[in-house]
């Protein structure tokens, strides 16, 4: 059966890379793409919708397109956004997916939302290889936590409702990604990177590449649940500013990680405010359950990930490019009446 497929949060780098690759499968049928910015290269196949995703306009979508899988990508997991922006998109905008998904007439028979490992936070007490079970055992320490743990009990309570729907949720390792400036690839970019004395964390990092085969295969799959997704292996904070020629001061004392990161900003030093206690404790999943469920395993180990983000720091890799070319002859396809179409 050909699936017609729905990705929320298109235009961001992530949200463009799994949309190209679901063109490519013979298995989708239709794919339509919606974000409140424009694309910054064109698709083949996708057809993009340029809006939110408010309740009304996401129910006329998915009843009229007859979208039978929902990829909830639309969701902000860097903790880079001021704090209401954040809760606006990451709990009422999955709020409004989650309703426009639900009801004996969706035609939604499969959904798939986009999470992060940040859920677990990273204190003392963690086991040293989190399993799916751990978040939400403990309070949350940082406001990204919280939200992540919030729409992820959304989303839960939404699969309870809707039997006769598949629902994943995919935690997303960590990403290097200057495209995108993900939290991690904005504070390794920086001079200087400072973090709590005394601590060498243990950490992972996921290629873009392969996030976005992840969520491909998740959204292409049969069972549901939820599932870490993270790169193969660990390195070490002392071996990732090795990597980085990066002057590393572990000169912070280990604390409340907001209260370290308004710290380190007031200095002038991009960080998230979860960061700083990933970067005291360090943070490794167990990606198994993915693995065994889907049949897959990231391609590229959180080892080449930080060599792959040391060569573009080094200007020996560029990042994803603007097509104009592509985009200009992509928008002047659509422009074109369909009755000008000629085949060859």
């Amino acid at each position: 059966m050909n699936s017609r497929v729905l990705v929320t949060g298109a235009a961001s780098p992530l949200g463009a890379a799994l949309g190209r690759r679901l063109e490519q499968r013979e298995d989708v049928e239709a794919i339509f793409g919606l974000d409140l910015v424009d694309p910054r290269a064109g698709f083949e196949r996708l057809e993009f919708v340029h809006t939110d995703t408010r309740h009304s306009v996401l129910v006329k979508l998915i009843r009229e397109l007859e979208i039978d899988t929902v990829i909830h990508c639309a969701t902000r997991c860097e903790g880079r956004e001021p704090p209401r922006l954040s809760h606006e998109t990451n709990v009422i905008g999955t709020m409004n997916v989650l309703a426009a998904c639900s009801g004996a007439a969706s035609p939604v028979r499969r959904l798939v939302v986009k999470s992060s490992v940040a859920v677990y936070g990273a204190r003392l007490g963690l086991p040293g290889l989190i399993g799916e079970r751990v978040a939400g055992r403990r309070p949350p320490g940082t406001v990204l936590e919280r939200e992540l743990l919030e729409m992820e009990q959304l989303v839960s309570e939404h699969a309870a409702r809707q039997r006769d729907q598949a629902v994943v949720t995919v935690r997303l390792g960590f990403r290097l990604n200057r495209t995108e400036a993900t939290a991690f690839a904005r504070a390794l970019s920086a001079p200087v990177l400072l973090s709590a004395a005394g601590f060498d964390p243990r950490l992972q990092f996921l290629a873009d590449n392969d996030a976005a085969e992840g969520l491909e295969r998740a959204a292409l799959g049969e069972a549901g649940g939820v599932f870490n997704l993270s790169g193969n292996g660990v390195v070490l904070l002392s071996q990732v500013t090795k990597a980085l020629r990066l002057l590393w001061l572990p000169v912070l004392p280990p604390g409340s990680g907001e209260r370290v990161a308004w710290v380190v900003r007031r200095l002038g030093l991009p960080v998230a405010a979860h960061l700083p206690s990933l970067l005291t404790y360090g943070s490794v999943v167990d990606s198994r359950a993915f693995v065994s469920t889907f049949g897959w395993r990231p391609r590229q180990t959180s080892r080449e990930v930080v060599r792959q983000f040391a060569a573009e720091l080094a200007g020996e890799a560029g990042t994803v490019p603007v097509l104009e070319p592509e985009l200009e002859r992509f928008l002047r396809q659509r422009r074109r009446p369909a009755s000008s179409h000629t085949a060859g």
